[in-house]
């Protein structure tokens, strides 16, 4: 495998010391990486030339859809993987230190591939308020301690 230029991460054999570091697995998959890069640019144009078929004329003439301006294309994310658990230990991390917000955390996990329910949102932001002491629909509880003025 080494004579025709597989690296190791392709045949499935690396160190674990090499996929936790980020900086080692780029240098590990940089070259093919990159060399996939300039593949990527023929088959996005040869994949974008058929989505525009099916959507400008299959479409309209087989399925009596009118595409209406619609334009569909092709999209690839970064194809460095990432290390998942290392990535939600650092969202809980910026959450709970008050960097980031609560919004951006699911966001970002959301990015990761887990999936809420539109319910769970709210759910989870109650439970959080239960936990902080506050009583959900309390008004009262979310209020500033009034202020006596001096004098």
């Amino acid at each position: 495998m080494q004579a025709i230029g597989i690296p190791d991460i392709a045949a499935g054999t690396v160190d674990v010391s090499i996929v936790e570091s980020g900086v080692a697995l780029a240098l590990k998959m940089g070259p093919m990486l990159a060399e996939n890069a300039d593949r990527e640019l023929e088959i996005l144009g040869v994949g974008d030339q058929m989505l525009f078929d099916l959507v400008n004329y299959w479409m309209p003439i087989y399925s009596e859809i009118n595409p209406a301006g619609v334009i569909v294309r092709w999209k690839i994310d970064d194809p460095m993987p990432v290390n998942r658990e290392k990535k939600l230990n650092e969202l809980i991390l910026l959450y709970s230190g008050g960097m980031i917000t609560f919004e951006m955390a699911q966001e970002e996990i959301t990015k990761l591939g887990y999936k809420y329910p539109e319910a769970a949102f709210s759910i989870i932001m109650v439970q959080q308020q239960i936990a902080s002491g506050i009583v959900p629909g309390d008004e009262t509880a979310a209020a500033p301690e009034p202020v006596a003025p001096d004098g």
